[in-house]
């Protein structure tokens, strides 16, 4: 596997995010959300005798520009009692990614 500069000596590891899986009648998005998901599980496997980390992200509710109030409502059955924000997931993959 050719590695990236960065990843020759350790620098920083790689890190894949998924998002939750779509709807009913939503097929082509669903097949979309398989890829990373099995990316990232088998990611791992491939990489680490070469000494590189791999890390995964696995956000569920996120709000977005598209975001629509009963989308929103959704978040009130979470822990949080809402959805998550995209600042807190990129705070999460920049963590491990710098």
């Amino acid at each position: 596997m050719r590695r990236l500069p960065s990843q020759r000596r350790r620098e920083r590891p790689l890190v894949a995010a998924k998002a939750p899986p779509g709807d009913w009648g939503v097929v082509p998005y669903e097949a979309t959300k398989g890829a990373p998901v099995t990316f990232a599980r088998g990611l791992p496997n491939e990489v680490a005798s070469e000494g590189i980390r791999s890390n995964s992200v696995s956000p569920q509710v996120i709000e977005t520009a598209m975001s629509t109030p009963d989308f929103l409502d959704m978040g009130k059955q979470s822990p949080l009692g809402r959805i998550g924000q995209p600042d807190e997931i990129a705070a999460t993959i920049r963590g491990p990614a710098c």
